[in-house]
């Protein structure tokens, strides 16, 4: 699918990689919507295939001793925390994804970490970090639900430094074209040994921040410091003003309410809210309050580890024996209940794209995620609410 076509039909996830590739001629910036987009800085550009961009669509190869059909590929499952108990309080859930990034640096199996962390001039815009010590990992612990561009300088920090390795931590879109663009330049593979990420419910418009610092009436410019997360599970949103002012809101009361409701129309749509292309993909594993509902209250923090590679395998092992972390087996049937935004994203994405290209929508190309064998794990009236809801919500455009 060329680069226009996704732009037009508002399919780009704003990774940033086509702008790392085709550095001369794309860069990133907000779009009027608050999220990032490719802006073209030479219009020929637009024409070009994208084989590696997750708006255009996504292949996974299916492993039939390992592959579950709604969570994917996967060799083990465990939940777990950092052994730091710093760590663990600073990540956004159980610090495990921050511990995996600190033990490859200190064990030198890389010698970088590339993730997204804040400005330190901007307490509102998201950065590439390239992390090298246990102490800038710790400094960028934590969700930031905003537009980030995690692969928008990747392919030239790698070029500045040839010979050394890295680990990358990003969003499942981000990880995808990634994964993709090396299994087709497999020269870079060596650079970037291990590949991680998270459960992603969608990456929210800058919109939806603006709106957090408008119900904790303050304004942009006096902004000093702002966290959606951590510092706790699922710890609070916070924002400081130059006053030394502190304003906090539940984690439930910021996502659920309101960044939520500013999702970019690529994350409505998408097969992979679960990480499948990385080698360890983290989440909140909730606990579950009576009816079996996720339960949002504070308490210490804890991590779903799934474990998708080999490669997975062996560093999980590698930092059991050290002690690196704290973990212990789960029942992968639980996620159902504790993470069921994500489970009803997969069996309804069958009845939403059905709709979408009845109304005579672009749509991105999906193979592998087993699309149909989810909708029909789901009941013959939800997926015709889930087909209508998408129909109305075009006719309303408010997809």
């Amino acid at each position: 699918m060329k680069l226009k076509t996704i732009l037009d039909s508002e399919l780009c996830t704003g990774c940033g990689l086509c702008s790392s590739v085709y550095s001369k001629s794309i860069s990133m910036a907000l779009s009027e919507k608050g999220f990032l987009r490719p802006k073209v800085i030479e219009k020929s550009v637009l024409d070009i295939e994208l084989p590696f961009c997750p708006g255009a669509g996504l292949y996974i190869e299916k492993h039939d001793s390992q592959n579950n059909i709604l969570w994917g590929n996967i060799n083990n499952c465990l939940v777990g925390f950092s052994s730091s108990s710093e760590v663990r309080y600073r990540g956004a859930s159980g610090g495990v994804l921050s511990q995996i990034g600190i033990y490859l640096l200190e064990n030198k199996l890389v010698d970088g970490v590339i993730h997204i962390g804040v400005d330190s001039n901007d307490p509102l815009k998201n950065i590439i970090k390239v992390s090298k010590t246990k102490a800038e990992i710790v400094c960028n612990a934590g969700s930031r639900y905003s537009p980030a561009a995690p692969l928008e300088k990747i392919l030239q920090i790698i070029g500045e430094n040839g010979n050394k390795k890295y680990a990358f931590i990003g969003k499942p879109c981000d990880v995808a074209a990634l994964r993709v663009f090396i299994s087709n330049n497999k020269h870079y593979a060596n650079n970037i040994p291990y590949i991680f990420s998270f459960m992603c419910a969608g990456t929210p418009s800058i919109e939806g921040t603006y709106e957090i610092l408008r119900k904790f009436h303050i304004k942009k410019e006096d902004l000093i410091s702002f966290r959606y997360r951590g510092d706790g599970w699922p710890g609070v949103t916070k924002a400081v003003d130059r006053h030394f002012g502190e304003k906090k809101m539940s984690y439930n009361e910021s996502w659920g309410n309101i960044l939520g409701k500013y999702l970019q129309k690529r994350c409505k749509i998408c097969p992979d809210g679960i990480g499948e292309f990385a080698d360890i993909v983290c989440a909140d594993a909730w606990h579950g309050d009576k009816s079996g509902y996720p339960n949002f209250e504070e308490k210490d923090g804890r991590s779903l580890i799934i474990i998708r590679t080999t490669v997975g395998v062996d560093l999980i092992n590698q930092m059991l024996m050290s002690n690196s972390i704290t973990t212990e087996s789960f029942n992968i049937n639980e996620l159902n209940t504790i993470q069921p935004a994500q489970r009803h994203r997969r069996q309804s994405l069958f009845a939403r794209l059905l709709a979408m290209k009845l109304m005579l929508l672009i749509t991105p190309k999906y193979k592998g995620f087993s699309l149909f064998s989810n909708a029909m794990s789901m009941s013959f009236k939800r997926n015709i609410f889930a087909f209508c809801g998408m129909v109305l919500r075009i006719i309303r455009k408010k997809i």
